[in-house]
């Protein structure tokens, strides 16, 4: 796992990436992210907002933590 970026353009290239990456039926991704950094909110809920908009994949919450969530990003 590793953290994640919070930028909106680099979101978008995280994103881009990851349906390079990953085709149907094929591939997942786990995204773990904190909640809060410094002011931000977390960059995952801004990605499955860009996921939820494309409906190419599903994305689950897998585990809250104290301090971040853990993502599962897969293939519809």
């Amino acid at each position: 796992m590793t953290e994640i970026i919070y930028s909106a353009t680099s979101l978008k290239k995280l994103y881009v990436l990851i349906k390079k990456c990953l085709r149907p039926p094929y591939g997942v991704v786990y995204l773990a992210a904190k909640k809060n950094y410094v002011g931000f909110n977390s960059g995952a809920r801004q990605l499955r907002s860009l996921v939820d908009e494309e409906g190419i994949f599903g994305a689950h919450l897998v585990n809250e933590l104290a301090d971040r969530d853990i993502w599962k990003l897969f293939p519809k």
